[in-house]
């Protein structure tokens, strides 16, 4: 994990020993996400709802959740790249510690803080931000980021040739989807919704215009008989599947 800013890890910290991190944890991703929209005006065309200065006026967590909840319908209708994102990641209206105005408007400006001008470092950020969640999060977490080592090996067995299309059955976070060549389709499966929903933003933070993730099992996709083909496959089958 990099020391992005001391201030913001110890807010963090602050947070994980007052509440259940778990329950804010898809809200912090999400306005993330959004803060980093505002500042690149030039790659996101935005509508008016999403603009980061409407969450900075208001001090109390309800008025704040709804217009950011509104903010995520309108970039999911008007980005099918991330249809069924937003909708399936826990933006919570019954968190207690954030009903206290004083505790929202801390997030606010915490997140405020950051500038995302710069893609890379964005996609640093979220992907320590991931990484910081799941490990508080314990035996209750979801998944886990894979290994950039793991990635990188594998990255290095596809045929550098152009056209590609690669398919990954167990897709997780979208690794093997990420810092691929351009012109390369990426389809992947993930049954886990809110996996599925996390992993779409990190395609979308990598600009990967071509890819697909899909919130299916993987086995019932290959029973449907589909006529689709790839020139590479590519996964980490999961340790502890639940199969009946």
């Amino acid at each position: 994990m990099t020391t992005w800013d001391k201030q913001f890890w110890s807010y963090l910290d602050y947070l994980r020993h007052t509440t259940r991190i778990e329950e804010i944890s898809d809200l912090i991703l999400s306005l993330s996400y959004l803060k980093y929209l505002n500042d690149n005006p030039s790659k996101y065309e935005l509508d008016e709802s999403a603009k980061w200065e409407l969450f900075t006026y208001e001090t109390s967590f309800g008025p704040i959740l709804k217009k950011v909840q509104r903010a995520f319908e309108t970039l999911e209708y008007c980005h099918p790249s991330l249809d069924n994102t937003f909708s399936n990641l826990d933006i919570r209206y019954d968190n207690y510690f954030l009903s206290e105005p004083r505790h929202t408007r801390e997030l606010i400006e915490q997140i405020s803080r950051f500038d995302f001008s710069f893609g890379k470092d964005f996609s640093e950020y979220f992907d320590d931000l991931l990484f910081y969640f799941n490990s508080s999060y314990g035996k209750r977490g979801a998944g886990e980021i894979q290994p950039k080592e793991l990635t990188h090996l594998m990255h290095s067995l596809i045929p550098n040739t152009e056209n590609q299309s690669i398919y990954n059955p167990f897709a997780g976070y979208a690794s093997f989807g990420l810092n691929i060549p351009k012109g390369t389709q990426y389809v992947g499966e993930e049954i886990n919704e809110r996996t599925a929903a996390i992993a779409r933003l990190r395609l979308a933070i990598d600009y990967s215009y071509k890819s697909e993730l899909n919130s299916n099992d993987c086995i019932r996709f290959a029973d449907k008989g589909s006529e689709r083909k790839f020139t590479t496959i590519i996964f980490n089958p999961p340790f502890n599947p639940h199969c009946s």
